[in-house]
């Protein structure tokens, strides 16, 4: 088990008009890879925040795989 953060797998986007927002998922995922989202972030940095928090808090590696795919 790992939590992951990661573009949206849909690549969902937020519509305003004339604007488009990109979306990031935290996911937690399973020993059988199923994904399960945890919550959607407007901001990268606040996704990689709190997935740090979270996978140290439940002791399991973080894997970062948004925009430069960096582990944290």
């Amino acid at each position: 088990t790992r939590l992951e953060t990661s573009n949206n797998t849909n690549n969902d986007q937020i519509r305003t008009a004339p604007c488009i927002y990109k979306v990031h998922d935290l996911n937690l995922v399973r020993h059988d890879g199923e994904r399960i989202c945890v919550t959607t972030y407007m901001k990268v940095d606040r996704a990689r925040e709190d997935a740090a928090k979270i996978g140290a808090f439940v002791n399991v590696p973080v894997w970062d795989g948004s925009d430069d795919g960096l582990m944290i």
